[in-house]
This record gives C-alpha cells, sequence and structure tokens, in this order.
C-alpha cells in the first residue's frame, strides 16, 4: 500500500509548472507561500482514513495534494472551507472514496470519481473538473462550479440550474428522516455545506437514504381521480393574485362540485405532459414532477 510521497514548496511546484492545470490564483497566497508545501504522491497510492482538506491547508501548511496515477482514499474527501482557500487535489488518475465533498476548493481528476455515498459540490468559490464518469450513490450539486466530462452514474440532487432534470429537489426525499429532523430548518432548507451535515459524513455516520435510485416512472405513486373536497386543501393556502387561493371564485359560484382533479401523491416522472385533457381541471403532484420530453397546451381557450 503506498502511501510515500515527497514535499515541494509552493513556490518550488510553481517554478516546476506542476500546477499549470489549476485555475487557482496562488498570488493571493504570496505572503505566506514559503511556509507552505504541496505533496507529491507518484505512481497508484491508497490512504487508510479521510483526506480533510481544509484541516491539512490550516493545521499543516499543506498547499495541495498531486497524485500521479490512481488514488484511493478508505474514507471521505472533505472540504469545510466556504469563502477563502483549502488544500487543492490535483489527481492525474481516477479516484476512489466514500464521499468527495468540495466547497472553496479546487479538485481536479483526470479519470473517473467513483464515491459509495455521495459527491457534494457547494458554494460558488470552489471548482470541481472530473474528466471522467462519476459513480456514486447521489450527487447534489448546491451553487457550485462542477464540470463533468463523462457520465453520471447517480441519482442527482440539486436546488438550482446546475443539474437538468434532477431526480431530487427535496432533502426530504435523499435524508434518513432523522437526519432531516435535526439538520433542516423550518422551511425545509439545508445549506450542502453545512458543518453539522459534514460531519456527519467525515466521521461516516448514516446520513442519506439507502435505496435513492434514480428517479423512474416504474417508481411513480398510483395516479388517484379526487373531488373538489378532496382537492381542497391541497391548493387552499396556495397564493393567488385576485383571490384568497384558486378557484376561489368557481367555487363562490357553485362550479365546483362535480370537477375531478389527478393527483399524483409523491415524486413523479411521465415521459410527457398533456394539458388539453377533458377529464380533469386539473392535475396535482404532491412532490417533484419530472416530465422528459414537453408540457403541452394546444388549445388557446382553456386547459387543464
Amino acid at each position: 500500500m503506498n502511501q510515500n510521497y515527497t514535499t515541494l514548496s509552493l513556490r518550488d511546484a510553481l517554478e516546476k509548472e506542476l500546477l499549470t492545470a489549476l485555475s487557482t490564483d496562488f498570488d493571493t497566497l504570496e505572503d505566506n507561500i514559503d511556509a507552505l508545501s504541496v505533496r507529491i504522491y507518484d505512481g497508484d497510492v491508497t490512504l487508510p482514513e479521510a483526506l480533510d482538506l481544509y484541516d491539512l491547508y490550516y493545521e499543516q501548511n499543506i498547499a495541495g495534494i498531486i497524485v500521479n496515477g490512481n488514488l484511493t482514499v478508505t474514507g471521505p474527501v472533505i472540504d469545510f472551507e466556504l469563502d477563502t482557500y483549502s488544500c487543492f487535489l490535483l489527481v492525474h488518475g481516477s479516484l476512489n472514496c466514500t464521499v468527495l465533498a468540495a466547497g472553496c476548493t479546487e479538485i481536479i481528476i483526470n479519470g473517473n470519481v467513483t464515491a459509495s455515498e455521495v459527491v457534494i459540490g457547494f458554494y460558488n468559490h470552489g471548482i470541481i473538473d472530473i474528466q471522467g464518469d462519476i459513480n456514486s450513490k447521489l450527487l447534489i450539486i448546491d451553487n457550485h462550479g462542477a464540470t463533468i466530462k463523462g457520465k453520471t452514474n447517480a441519482a442527482t440532487f440539486c436546488r438550482g440550474w446546475q443539474i437538468k432534470a434532477a431526480d431530487y429537489t427535496n432533502w426530504r426525499h435523499v435524508l434518513l428522516p432523522e437526519v432531516a429532523d435535526t439538520l433542516l430548518d423550518e422551511d425545509g432548507y439545508l445549506f450542502a455545506g453545512d458543518a453539522e451535515l459534514l460531519k456527519l459524513l467525515k466521521d461516516e455516520q448514516p446520513v442519506f437514504k439507502q435505496n435513492l435510485g434514480k428517479a423512474s416512472a416504474a417508481n411513480n405513486p398510483e395516479p388517484q381521480i379526487i373531488t373538489w373536497d378532496q382537492a381542497k386543501p391541497l391548493l387552499q393556502d396556495l397564493k393567488c393574485v385576485y383571490e384568497e387561493y384558486p378557484f376561489a371564485i368557481a367555487e363562490r359560484q357553485g362550479h365546483m362540485t362535480d370537477v375531478k382533479f389527478l393527483l399524483y401523491n409523491g415524486t413523479t416522472v411521465l415521459d410527457e405532459l398533456d394539458l388539453d385533457i377533458e377529464d380533469y381541471i386539473g392535475i396535482i403532484v404532491a412532490g417533484d414532477l419530472q416530465v422528459n420530453n414537453s408540457i403541452i397546451n394546444e388549445n388557446t381557450d382553456g386547459a387543464c
């Protein structure tokens, strides 16, 4: 099990042009540059414990790690830093670990990344650049500049624009219930770089549900046809410009007694969604909705 490395000063590593693949502006470290070092592993290496990139920089003055081969970490690779600088990781082969969580640091992997639990990119100051595939149970991108050149073989979670058609956008769908109860605020919000979440991952505590898989129509809830009385509790708290809730006018005029709604009670995946269906006045999804193709309304004078 190769754990041997050589050490260069950060200044020497820059002068030898070993860091040209990185986009980090090392001029910002000029005041401390002679105290900082770079670890270099030649060939494939296995590290038997967690790689804490924040601790390596702030406690050990290690500016970065270069691996000229494949890197296997038998625990998490994790970064707690949000906003300034953290130890970079440059792997010229592939990376295998349990967790890869990166915030402010720059991580470049020229091969594949295999993380048995999760890959997380959080905040907007860091870089994850993976030239190959991601293989993991879960990929979480929360306002982060992640680039994945290969395939993403993982269920995906995204609260934003970074992942098209994310499988999950609700923390309660991916977190264990007891973890969600502890970490989520009253609005169900959790920052993916939350220190308590990262500490659980570093300590290799159970955090995520085991059978996330990929969102699939095979897992859709059975659609239910419901009446207005059944639908009203799902709609009456929604904001409406002119009335206290949608359909309020029609309800007062007595137009809602015979109408039907189609309800999917949970996360739902549809191939397409036709809103010109005449059987229902509305479709309600009590969860996330993923439509793989088009949502269409061709009727110019009404729709579901």
